[in-house]
This record gives C-alpha cells, sequence and structure tokens, in this order.
C-alpha cells in the first residue's frame, strides 16, 4: 500500500504527529508532505500532487489539503484536532470534509464530528510510558510551565499556585507561532530558584529537563492530543491543566492530576501532588495497554477503501 500523509511542516519539527506515521509505516509506503498554508504560505509540491498515485491519503489537520483534490479518491482520511476545530457553538464541518473517512483523538470532537458523518471512530491515544523515565518526586515542589500561547501566562501560573513556594521552576520558553505568547520580564511565581530556557533542538533534552521536576503546567486551554501532557504523566509529573479537552479525557480531577477552570482561575492544593503523580504514570501505563490492543483496527479503519468502509457501515446499522 502507498500512503500520502499530508501534515502541518510545523508538526515536522515537533514531531507530534510521529507516532502515527511510524503506525502507517507497518501497512504500507509512506511519502509525507508538509503544508505551509497556516504560515500563508503556498505549498510547491501542491501544484503537483496527484493523489490518485496513492492507495490511501491521510489528512493530518489540515483541512486545507481537500483543494488539493481533483477528483474523488477512493479512500481519504481525515484527522482533525480538537483545538483546530472547536470554536463557539460547536466545530464547523464544511460540505468538503464528506467524502473522508474521520479519525479522531478525542471523544468530544467524535461526539461532534458524529452529527455530520457516520463515516467517524475515535482511539484514544498513549505513549509508551517505557520509553519516558520517571521523575525523582521527592518532597520539595520543582514547577515547569511551557510557555505556548498567551491565553495562559505566568500570571494564571502564579494564580494557580497560590502561597506555594517551589524549590525550582523552569520556564520552557518556546511560543507557537503567531500565538503572542510573550515572557513577563519579572515573573510572579514564587520560587528560589527561576530559570528560563528555549527550544530544544533534540527531544531527548526537553525530556530530559521535564524530568526534573514534578508539577508540569499543561501550556494550552484545549489540545488536539496533548502529547507534552502525555509525556508529562508517563513520567510521574503531577500535571496542572484546564478541565477541558482532552484534558479532561485523560485527566480525573483529585485522581490522577489537577483541572482547573480558565475563566475563573483559583489556587490548587498541591498537597497530593506526588501521589497524583504516580496515579498519572499508572494511567498511562493501562491507556497504553488498551491502545495497542486496538492498533489493528485502527490500522484496518485507515486501509479500508471507502466505499467497503460503507458497505461494512450498512450491514452494522442494518
Amino acid at each position: 500500500m502507498k500512503i500520502a500523509f499530508i501534515g502541518h511542516s510545523y508538526h515536522k519539527q515537533t514531531g507530534s504527529s510521529g507516532f502515527f506515521i511510524d503506525l502507517l509505516k507497518k501497512i504500507g509506503r509512506v511519502q509525507g508532505f508538509y503544508d505551509e498554508s497556516w504560515r500563508g504560505e503556498a505549498s510547491g509540491w501542491a501544484r503537483t500532487f496527484d493523489p490518485g498515485e496513492f492507495d490511501c491519503v491521510v489528512i493530518w489537520q489540515v483541512a486545507k489539503a481537500f483543494e488539493y483534490f481533483r477528483e474523488p479518491h477512493p479512500n481519504v482520511v481525515f484527522v482533525p484536532m480538537y483545538d483546530a476545530m472547536a470554536r463557539e457553538g460547536g466545530i464547523h464541518w464544511p460540505e468538503a470534509f464528506s467524502p473522508a473517512k474521520v479519525l479522531c483523538f478525542s471523544s468530544e470532537l467524535q461526539r461532534q464530528v458524529s452529527r455530520y458523518t457516520e463515516r467517524c471512530e475515535y482511539f484514544q491515544y498513549y505513549p509508551d510510558p517505557r520509553q519516558y523515565p520517571v521523575t525523582a518526586f521527592g518532597k520539595m515542589l520543582r514547577g515547569i510551565f511551557w510557555n505556548r500561547v498567551a491565553a495562559i501566562d505566568e500570571n494564571v501560573i502564579a494564580r494557580l499556585c497560590g502561597d506555594a513556594v517551589f524549590d525550582r521552576f523552569t520556564l520552557h520558553n518556546a511560543a507557537d507561532p503567531f500565538s503572542g505568547a510573550r515572557m513577563m520580564e519579572e515573573s510572579p511565581i514564587a520560587s528560589r530558584s527561576l530559570a528560563r530556557d528555549g527550544w530544544k533542538v533534540h527531544r531527548r533534552d526537553y525530556l530530559k529537563e521535564v524530568e526534573r521536576h514534578n508539577i508540569f503546567f499543561a501550556p494550552r486551554p484545549c489540545e488536539g492530543i496533548g502529547m507534552s501532557v502525555l509525556e508529562a504523566m508517563a513520567m510521574g509529573l503531577c500535571v496542572v491543566a484546564t478541565d477541558m479537552p482532552t484534558h479532561n479525557e485523560y485527566i480525573t480531577h483529585g485522581e490522577n492530576g489537577i483541572l482547573y477552570d480558565l475563566a475563573n482561575v483559583r489556587p490548587v492544593s498541591l498537597a497530593d501532588a506526588a501521589e497524583l503523580g504516580a496515579r498519572a504514570r499508572e494511567s498511562v501505563e493501562k491507556g497504553f495497554r488498551r491502545w495497542s490492543a486496538l492498533e489493528d483496527q485502527l490500522m484496518s479503519f485507515v486501509s479500508l477503501p471507502t466505499s467497503l468502509f460503507d458497505t461494512l457501515l450498512g450491514r452494522c446499522s442494518a
């Protein structure tokens, strides 16, 4: 099977879609096409792109890629993300998406997409926790916050922390493109030692930095999957995140993490942080087993031509 994978060029840098590309390689030869439309730039390859050369075309979040089809294709898989699709009053679902099978990594997104198409399935991703070190939690609070978007800044983190004083706090300054996120000259976060760092070229260096901490403040209001949150959970950190998808699809408040209302930010208790971090690691271990057990089903969904999927869908509905 020959598979075209169309994704954001920014994800080529972050590697956030790498796990899925690795899965696709198990069922076929994958050719990547990285789109620049999110920058407002044209993608050179799009002018000559011929979907007909591929048995399957996977569109990872890039809605504009539907414009690159000059005629119907027998197997298009669209992978939207909750954070990109969500808007006040529900998601936007144009007619251009209708020929595709839709793969959701958020149960809330799947619920909303199902209003528009029956060709929709949900799989909850978990990373392999064996690939991550477990932090030595200790008794002192060591916090880390990835400054990615303007909606959650150091003032929000300081309000969440209340009277808590950290032994060490790291501000990871690697803002999302066009997000408007800025570091403050004087941080309001109370910490005996405050460090600032920037983008890590190698993922292992970022993970090594996270491992030195035990409290992770999720950087975005909502997520498509939330790789940074899952990695922190896999490492046994206590994650503090908004009560929004997909955070609240992985975290149960007071059981394996802490959730808060971004519209009404109040201090959270970090008294049970060590226990919450341990339970977070356990939830990733259990989740990865469920994810692994569904791998064949997921790949079948991807590889099955739309017409055959519709036939099976009709049989199941009958």
